[in-house]
């Protein structure tokens, strides 16, 4: 979801962190009932019935369970802060759909639809799209482990995801999935960043041992496109990614039965990932391949990466190629131009017949550019 200029990367990092840092990690607690302490989901309380108010999550309850006075999760009913079983099973007669998935990509949509320019799920589907690229964020500490605390443990954050997967599911949508990785102490409205050097490894081995519970959720919700972790050289470097991509896959295969992609980080000269480096990603398990394209100018370089991406992925036997991140963070300067553009990105690498989803920002960065009522809407509409 990074782009291809040195303004649009420094952009996207804002609009990043705007979007994600939030996204499926709990974010300060605003007391809007009574309490005497921050409270965390599972946590002793005093009175039954006092509330918390957890930014973007929802809200704490206090609740007798097993004859103790706790605090439960926004969607919980118990001591651990795990939701109810009810609420975690996946609504009855979901299908996975073969259309061509022509949309948005809005990555903090499974958290925070009000960033972004359409708010619902239906708001999407009403305006003539047919589905949403958005992520999950994978939260780790300081240590390298992956960290759920914040979320009331790994159950419950499960859980929130597939209510939210299910919200997009019902509304009709084509879902796409991208994994992405956050510190989870990192401050709100602050670079998201590649993973410290020291750790990189154990965040990968981390991720490794969540990949068959992300896989379970996707298969049970029936998502039609899941990629393990979306740019993984961004944030983990070429190295592990080109060591663990294709185990990810595989695992996720195992019991996911829809399209397992890779959405590749294109990158500037100079700067770590495939295309600026000469290297060859290892595709290996993937069914298809996410193009980001956010450069307006269509540069030489960008074009050049993008051909060697899609080079590979045909040559290692990828069957479906699609444009699933085009445009920007900020307003192009010449809107026509960029239009122009971004058809010729479609008209390249022959999207308009897999799937086009154009990238919705978030709308309280300065000079974002977002789709709806705008001409994004429009180009994306035209090639359905």
């Amino acid at each position: 979801m990074h782009h291809n200029s040195p303004l649009p990367l420094q952009s996207s990092s804002r609009r990043v962190a705007a979007a994600l840092v939030g996204a499926l990690v709990l974010g300060p607690l605003v007391l809007a009932g009574p309490a005497t302490a921050s409270p965390q989901p599972g946590g002793s309380c005093k009175k039954a019935g006092d509330t918390y108010t957890v930014r973007g999550r929802g809200t704490l309850t206090c609740k007798k369970v097993k004859g103790k006075l706790v605090w439960t999760a926004p969607s919980g009913d118990g001591s651990s802060g795990s939701a109810s079983a009810a609420s975690c099973k996946p609504p009855k007669g979901l299908t996975r759909s073969a259309s061509v998935p022509f949309g948005t990509r809005a990555p903090a949509f499974l958290v925070s639809p009000k960033n972004h320019s359409y708010g619902s799920a239906a708001a999407i589907k009403a305006k003539g799209f047919n589905a949403i690229n958005t992520s999950i964020l994978i939260p780790y500490n300081s240590a390298g482990d992956l960290d759920f605390s914040r979320e009331g443990g790994k159950a419950a954050w499960l859980c929130r995801l597939g209510q939210s997967l299910g919200d997009l599911k019902k509304a009709g949508l084509v879902v796409l999935v991208e994994g992405e990785v956050q510190a989870v102490d990192n401050p709100q409205g602050t670079e998201p960043g590649p993973v410290p050097d020291a750790i990189r490894a154990k965040v990968a081995q981390g991720i490794s041992g969540l990949m068959p519970d992300l896989a379970k959720l996707m298969e049970q919700y029936k998502v039609e496109y899941f990629a393990p972790l979306g740019e993984s050289e961004k944030w983990l470097g070429v190295d592990l990614t080109q060591a663990n991509y294709p185990q990810w896959a595989a695992t996720a295969k195992q019991t996911y039965k829809g399209k397992v992609f890779a959405q590749l980080f294109t990158g500037v000269p100079g700067q770590q990932a495939f295309g600026p480096l000469g290297l060859t990603p290892n595709l290996s398990n993937l069914d298809a391949l996410g193009i980001v394209f956010g450069d307006w100018n269509c540069s030489a370089n960008s074009l050049a990466y993008t051909d060697a991406y899609v080079q590979a992925a045909r040559s290692q036997g990828v069957g479906t190629i699609l444009a699933s991140e085009l445009g920007g963070t900020t307003k192009p300067q010449n809107a026509a131009a960029a239009q122009a553009c971004m058809q010729q990105v479609v008209d390249r690498y022959g999207t308009r017949q897999t799937g086009v989803l154009f990238m919705d920002n978030d709308q309280k960065m300065p000079g974002s550019q977002s789709v709806e009522g705008q001409w994004p809407e429009t180009f994306v509409l035209s090639l359905r």
